[in-house]
């Protein structure tokens, strides 16, 4: 057993598992699950990605594909706005390529602090062309699904693209994805 040095500067943060409160050092050296009783806590997409990817090796795909308000549903636009400024996000779904272990590979992460990750027109387009580019170029996939469903706020427009993009998954896997 080591003891660690204690450092004043450190945060703490509580754990919404156990309420036990360890210091941030400590839950980013257990890549944020708790040291205490092993809760998760959510991370985000860019942190997932220099998990996973090789050190400066990523780069974002579809960035410009972002979510409207095609229903004009009350209060969308400002939801929007707020989760953008909060999270510094255009959309939940994240899509990048980068290198796996010198491995060129396509990785998706839907980022639940953007609207709890609920899939929007903008987040199935996203993840649809993820898929595609890693068909057309002969790629491994990943996608970390961290999904709360259908965006309310565009109705059938976001329940459509769970269909689109279960059927672009099952095309990939088809073409030996």
């Amino acid at each position: 057993m080591t003891v660690e040095e204690y450092n004043e500067a450190d945060e703490f943060i509580m754990c919404k598992g156990c309420h036990r409160r360890s210091r941030k050092s400590q839950w980013e050296s257990h890549f944020y699950v708790c040291p205490v009783c092993g809760k998760y806590k959510n991370i985000t997409a860019q942190y997932r990605f220099s998990l996973i990817f090789d050190k400066d090796s990523f780069k974002l795909m579809n960035r410009g594909i972002t979510s409207d308000d095609p229903l004009s549903f009350p209060g969308y636009k400002e939801k929007l706005k707020d989760a953008k400024e909060k999270t510094h996000l255009n959309e939940t779904a994240v899509a990048a390529v980068g290198k796996i272990s010198g491995v060129t590979s396509v990785a998706v992460v839907l980022d639940s602090r953007f609207f709890m990750g609920s899939m929007s027109q903008a987040a199935g387009e996203r993840i649809t062309r993820a898929i595609e580019y890693a068909e057309k170029h002969k790629l491994p996939l990943i996608i970390f699904s961290a999904s709360g469903g259908a965006r309310m706020q565009e109705g059938m427009f976001s329940l459509w693209q769970m269909a689109k993009t279960a059927d672009a998954v099952e095309e990939f896997s088809r073409k030996g994805g």
